[in-house]
């Protein structure tokens, strides 16, 4: 891979969209005391799904927070979310076929998810997509929506400051390729 001295990838892959009727709408959203609300088309009001994946982590971050102190906590929160926005920025341009600029410590993040992206992902159905579902009663914003693998998927970048063993990674493929036939508007 080949970058000016700015950071610009140089390289970029073409990636094929097709856009799908089902898919053309987007949800209303508010945010409660709750959590975040959806409405669909129809009026339905969902809760959004990190709403609800939320409750069940409240435990956990409670306990890490009384472990490492606030201060700490906050610290470690703040990197992680500035992480995690600037690669979900790269991302979503370089699945745009965008040309692409990052600071050295994104660019690190992004090499080691490229050739990810590069293998695995086909055509593209989605970039930022609303969601729902009115069997599960919840909705969302997923990153995208694709073929990973030739199998139809929900694809949501993540970064962590640990590595991730093949387990989990398999068992993230697995769940994002499952939720996404669950959960696409003609099936739901």
């Amino acid at each position: 891979m080949t970058y000016t001295p700015n950071g610009r990838i140089l390289n970029l892959r073409n990636f094929e969209f097709i856009k799908l009727e089902s898919l053309n709408f987007d949800l209303k959203s508010v945010t409660t005391e709750e959590g975040r609300v959806y409405e669909t088309p129809s009026g339905a009001k969902y809760r959004s799904v990190t709403t609800v994946l939320s409750s069940y982590n409240k435990k956990a971050i409670y306990e890490w927070r009384q472990r490492v102190g606030d201060e700490e906590a906050n610290r470690i929160s703040k990197t992680a979310s500035g992480r995690g926005t600037k690669l979900h920025s790269v991302c979503e341009k370089y699945l745009l076929n965008e040309n692409v600029k990052m600071m050295p410590d994104t660019q690190e993040l992004f090499l080691q998810l490229k050739p990810h992206i590069d293998q695995n992902i086909g055509k593209i159905y989605g970039i930022e997509q609303s969601l729902y579902s009115d069997r599960l009663k919840i909705a969302g914003r997923c990153d995208c929506i694709a073929e990973w693998n030739g199998e139809l998927s929900i694809v949501d970048y993540k970064t962590s400051s640990k590595e991730k063993n093949e387990k989990d990674r398999k068992s993230t493929r697995l769940n994002s390729s499952h939720s996404a036939k669950s959960r696409m508007p003609s099936s739901a």
